[in-house]
């Protein structure tokens, strides 16, 4: 009876390892292929960051571009500003020197106007004396 008990743990025992084994080697061959997975895997990610981070670049870049081409606006809106305002003024002086000049005109044309009238009347009453 103890050779029966023996013989059927041995069986057992002999079947347990029978099944661990094709087990085991799977286990193994699962192993390495997760393994190689995951070096794909990190390879992979490894190249994407690359380009995530020469993307980052020009994106810097561009955006340096960007900056110094508003700081050119500004400066140029800036220098536009300016002109407009010295237009403005130089308008204004023109429109004092204008309204200066009638005002003079006006007043030479006055004067020469009456001078004429009292030069005429002159001439009349010395010609109608005479």
């Amino acid at each position: 009876m103890l050779e029966l008990a023996l013989v059927l743990i041995g069986v057992a025992l002999a079947v347990a390892v029978g099944f661990l084994i094709p087990t085991l080697i799977e286990l193994r061959r699962t192993a390495k292929e997760t393994t190689n997975f995951l070096k794909n895997t990190e390879d992979s990610l490894k190249s994407t960051l690359k380009e995530m981070e020469e993307t980052m670049r020009s994106l810097r870049s561009i955006t340096d571009n960007v900056n110094a081409v508003t700081s050119n606006v500004k400066t140029f809106s800036s220098a536009v500003t300016d002109v407009a305002e010295n237009i403005r003024d130089m308008s204004e002086l023109i429109q004092d020197v204008r309204s200066k000049a009638a005002v003079r005109v006006s007043g030479i044309r006055a004067g020469v106007k009456t001078a004429l009238e009292v030069l005429l009347k002159n001439l009349v009453k010395k010609g109608g004396s005479q």
